[in-house]
């Protein structure tokens, strides 16, 4: 291999490797929520982290009715994020949860059947 080329390979999977490690890869993570369930809603983006306690990056009360934008977020490139959705102040629910795509993510939280323990269910709106 030509000396140039020799030089030019690790300056180039340097460049690559730092790009991902540094954040020049990070994206930010933004969601719009709409609620129409019937009743107001706590909605959640949550950095989760495998050996740690899971991080709210951001958090908002959506009454019925309304729309909400969270976001952006930026966090590592090898980091999930996850919109966490629950009714406010219950503290035996379980939130219903969606793992985030970088970019803008759009859900709508409807009113759910009989057999949904929360009493909503979550559904992604797609491009």
């Amino acid at each position: 291999m030509p000396s140039s080329r020799r030089a030019l390979f690790p300056a180039l999977a340097a460049g690559v490797v730092g790009a991902m490690l540094g954040g020049g890869c990070a994206g930010g993570y933004s969601v719009e929520v709409r609620n129409e369930s019937g009743r107001q809603v706590l909605a959640r983006i949550v950095r989760d982290r495998a050996f740690d306690a899971d991080q709210i990056l951001e958090q908002e009360v959506i009454p019925d009715g309304e729309s909400a934008e969270l976001g952006p977020v930026d966090v590592a490139p090898l980091e999930g994020v996850t919109l966490r959705i629950s009714r406010p102040g219950d503290i035996g629910d379980v939130p219903d949860e969606h793992k985030l795509r970088r970019g803008y993510n759009a859900f709508v939280v409807e009113r759910g059947s009989s057999e949904d323990w929360s009493g909503f269910s979550v559904r992604k709106v797609e491009d």
